[in-house]
């Protein structure tokens, strides 16, 4: 093909993504330096990755909207398929910024964003859906490490002590609360076993409790880690439930 006088070699390699951009210079439709470079650039943009940071946290906000306000439980079919592809696309921006996941033993409090599950866990009680919290570890931290050891002398499968959590549900505006506390230890890179120590009724967020049931001998669970980035958290259930939860 004839190339055009005003082209270089270094034009022609900044198009090398684009084969409109090539087929535009070839015919030498481009005929002065702006242009080409204007196109280019757009080019460019129309096949570069997606920025990692922007595309992650957008679709944690598109989880949020689709969620609504009764942390999933109130959702359809079709939107829990819809926000399970969010969820996934979530794990790929961790994969692509090398966010691996890591076991969500830190400290603090983190609140329900989304479920698939449609019980307690989610926070569920009848008809009624509350607030939920995990907080990292649990307020009761010494007495729920007493309750879990008390636990061990009398099993022949003692666990691992290794942190403590809570799991509140706030219902009514926190008018009755119901949490569980419970014991977790490390498995491996994205996965913790829990076991469950005891759950607490109590009225005003917590202050006052009303009726205590502890778990003997304690009963177990795992959680998989698939994203731990940015305040974000995403598990998964032995159940085979999904949790979607961020920091607050």
């Amino acid at each position: 093909f004839r190339v055009s006088p005003h082209m270089t070699t270094r034009s022609l390699s900044s198009c090398s993504r684009s084969r409109s951009c090539r087929g535009l210079h070839a015919n030498g439709w481009l005929r002065t330096q702006g242009a080409r470079r204007r196109l280019c650039a757009s080019a460019s943009r129309a096949n570069a990755p997606p920025s990692y940071p922007m595309t992650f946290l957008s679709n944690c906000e598109a989880i949020t909207r689709l969620a609504g306000n009764q942390n999933g439980t109130d959702l359809d079919d079709a939107t829990k398929q819809i926000i399970q592809k969010q969820i996934e696309q979530v794990e790929a921006c961790c994969e692509r910024g090398n966010a691996v996941a890591n076991v969500p033993i830190d400290d603090g409090t983190y609140e329900l964003v989304y479920s698939s599950s449609t019980n307690t866990s989610a926070g569920k009680l009848g008809p009624f859906v509350g607030e939920v919290l995990q907080v990292f570890p649990s307020p009761d931290d010494e007495e729920v490490r007493a309750l879990a050891e008390q636990a061990n002398s009398k099993s022949d499968k003692p666990v691992n002590v290794e942190r403590t959590y809570r799991n509140i549900v706030n219902l009514f505006g926190g008018l009755l609360t119901v949490s569980l506390d419970a014991v977790l230890t490390v498995r491996d890179a994205e996965t913790i076993d829990v076991y469950f120590v005891q759950t607490t009724f109590s009225l005003n967020r917590g202050a006052i409790p009303v009726t205590r049931q502890p778990f003997d001998p304690l009963r177990g669970g795992y959680w998989k880690c698939s994203v731990n980035e940015s305040g974000w958290r995403v598990l998964t259930a032995n159940t085979g439930n999904v949790f979607v939860l961020k920091k607050v």
